[in-house]
């Protein structure tokens, strides 16, 4: 689309970009509790019952997608409602089966409540837009049909970069890149085109404590992402993210405290209740008793605290159920704490299983029975290599199929890491008769497209075989290595040059 001045200024380009582009801007003209209750302004556009009646199919066909930001869901409410029967699309675009689907399911709906016909090209470009903004774009791309692994990349590399120039490690924020990628995905899908309003005051202040951590993401935003995220708005919220990270997560500069008091188990429970909830970047609260305090090694902790005053030691004091006066100043002095901590080598806290370990150990143990790590003669094509590989595999009943499906799901979905000679082939299918993860160290170098859609000379291959059987703690462990494939480089560094000893340790631990 292009912006003309013409005796004003007008957008020309093709229909359908056109309306996509008026779907954007009305998305961000209207709040979502106005559009929620019909109130749609002076935007007389939106015909009110044929909106409405598209809002309702949308929620309820888009229902699968809990994760999804109710504002995407309005853009598509929007989209919906602007199609009529002037549109001429020349070009059917590739869609997904999952997409198309939803839209088929959409368009019946809608067509039966309007009393209108709508021709198969609108069908295929609504599942082309549900494609590109929710489908592809999932947070656990394995086994999925289509995904866009330039996306899931840039969002890793983001977050990657950011840590190096800022020495701070964000990837031990287990949260951070989940809340990232529902960011970016609706500011790609639903950009602020024309902004209109500045920061928060909130926002601006948090930015103006993290100068240099908010210049380094602005650069590298205009660096990884389209222009149109090039905003000071974009910049501060994604900047706000990794903000968020550091007094959220008690793996980043995390801070160790010792409260010392002899108050009973309920009192105690209650006030470190209520000291974590300002301070969640605290990874400890150790309670020790006031009579204890001169047999402890200090040296594991980053701030004391007590309920009573000590005897000729200046030790900070906190009633034992705190104001909210003093739970803010103490706060402060944690946070002032966290951002001058000296870096020592601590005791490991031993972590606590929330989860059911029989299960975990049975499904782990089957999976690194599996496990090996491949010297493989193989053809210098990419995809007679493919099918070398599913040929040596003994869990695949069918292997001609396998390969069919493995390589046209890698058209679809390139994923060769991008720098690293490591390429990620994967499938869950009723040909697959029991779970595996399998390595080859291949003996000549392939070419295959990358998550980037770039050329990658690849030198292992990484097979991931799952059962449609597989059960959910088989699914959880397969995504958990996908995962340290794609978003940590350390452990990719692993994958890519360790042997199957080394591998097999990192997979066990």
């Amino acid at each position: 689309l292009k912006i003309e001045r013409q005796k004003g200024y007008r957008i020309s380009g093709d229909s359908v970009g056109k309306r996509r582009f008026l779907a954007i801007l009305l998305t961000n003209c209207i709040s979502v509790a106005d559009f929620s209750t019909g109130n749609f302004g002076s935007f007389d556009i939106l015909e009110a019952d044929r909106t409405r009646l598209a809002s309702q199919i949308v929620n309820k066909q888009l229902s699968g997608f809990p994760d999804m930001d109710a504002r995407m869901k309005m853009f598509f409410a929007i989209l919906l409602s602007l199609i009529g029967q002037e549109q001429n699309i020349e070009n059917s675009p590739n869609t997904s089966k999952q997409a198309l689907e939803i839209s088929q399911k959409i368009f019946q709906a809608y067509s039966k409540q309007t009393a209108q016909f709508y021709s198969i090209q609108e069908i295929i470009y609504f599942a082309s837009i549900l494609d590109e903004l929710i489908i592809k774009r999932q947070d656990n791309p394995l086994f999925t049909e289509k995904f866009d692994g330039e996306f899931f990349y840039n969002i890793s590399n983001l977050i990657d970069t950011v840590s190096m120039y800022t020495k701070i490690d964000f990837f031990k924020d287990k949260v951070l890149f989940n809340f990232l990628f529902h960011h970016i995905r609706l500011s790609l899908g639903v950009p602020i085109l024309f902004q209109g309003e500045n920061l928060p005051e909130s926002v601006q202040i948090l930015v103006e404590r993290n100068k240099f951590l908010y210049t380094v993401i602005s650069l590298l935003v205009n660096d990884i992402f389209p222009k149109y995220l090039h905003t000071e708005y974009e910049y501060g919220m994604i900047a706000l993210h990794f903000i968020s990270s550091l007094g959220r997560s008690p793996e980043i500069y995390p801070v160790r405290v010792l409260l010392l008091t002899d108050e009973r188990r309920v009192t105690r429970d209650l006030l470190v209740s209520k000291i974590k909830s300002v301070a969640p970047f605290v990874e400890l609260i150790d309670i020790q008793s006031l009579v204890d305090y001169h047999s402890i090694d200090l040296s594991q902790y980053d701030y004391i605290l007590s309920t009573k005053p000590l005897t000729n030691q200046e030790i900070d004091v906190i009633s034992s159920f705190p104001t909210v006066k003093e739970l803010l100043e103490l706060q402060e002095r944690l946070q002032y704490v966290q951002a001058h901590r000296t870096i020592v080598a601590r005791d490991a806290i031993a972590p606590e299983k929330s989860y059911d370990l029989q299960d975990y150990l049975i499904s782990s143990s089957q999976l690194l029975s599996q496990f090996e790590l491949v010297q493989l003669e193989n053809n210098q094509s990419f995809e007679h290599t493919v099918e070398q590989i599913i040929q040596y595999q003994k869990n695949v009943s069918d292997r001609d199929y396998l390969t069919r499906k493995l390589l046209s799901h890698f058209q679809n979905s390139p994923m060769a890491i991008p720098n690293t000679g490591l390429v990620l082939l994967h499938s869950q299918s009723s040909k697959v008769t029991t779970n595996s993860f399998t390595m080859f160290e291949l003996k000549l170098p392939i070419s295959a497209l990358s998550m980037k859609r770039e050329e990658e000379e690849v030198k292992r291959c990484l097979l991931m075989l799952m059962s449609k059987e597989a059960s959910e703690e088989a699914r959880d462990l397969m995504t958990a290595i996908s995962q340290s494939i794609i978003e940590n480089h350390l452990y990719t560094e692993i994958y890519k040059t360790g042997n199957q000893s080394i591998i097999y340790q990192m997979l066990n631990t």
